[in-house]
């Protein structure tokens, strides 16, 4: 809770990062650079709020990010061993294809591939099947893209006359 606010102000937002006067959530936040202080980032989705004279300031109402999994694993004591792989400049795609031949086919959807692992494992270690765990990492993005929409009607009338 920041200083000298109501605590009703912070609740229903999940973790926040507040540093830099931004205002970010640390589920789409990860860490970008192990050497610089303002390393927290949430490109896509964008801040929360501000800290204006120290004082936070948020842009829109409370709300859980979307597509953010509960997992119940109160009576686990180790999370399983999870392997991810990803991309990057020289990477060496027959190990993707190796995986792929293998049965793998998750992708990491919004989140990166250190948050999919920590994801995966808390999965697996809640019991989750191999569709369980597929509908955890595509079905936000599903949903969004091939869901109906609330204002989709609207958008497509202005066409119709």
């Amino acid at each position: 809770m920041f200083h000298g606010t109501n605590a009703l102000e912070e609740m229903d937002r999940g973790g926040l990062i507040a540093f830099n006067d931004k205002i970010i959530s640390i589920y789409y936040s990860p860490k970008t650079n192990a050497s610089t202080p303002d390393t927290f980032k949430s490109i896509e989705q964008g801040n929360l709020g501000a800290l204006l004279s120290g004082q936070p300031y948020y842009f829109f109402g409370a709300a859980y990010p979307t597509g953010r999994p509960y997992f119940d694993v109160t009576n686990v004591t180790e999370l399983p061993s999870a392997t991810t792989l990803f991309g990057h400049q020289g990477f060496d795609a027959s190990l993707m294809y190796a995986a792929a031949a293998n049965g793998a086919n998750f992708y990491a959807s919004f989140v990166g591939a250190e948050q999919a692992r920590i994801i995966l494992q808390l999965a697996i270690g809640a019991g989750y099947s191999v569709d369980e765990i597929r509908n955890l990492f595509e079905s936000p993005l599903r949903n969004a893209i091939y869901g109906p929409s609330a204002n989709q009607h609207i958008y497509y009338s202005s066409y119709l006359f």
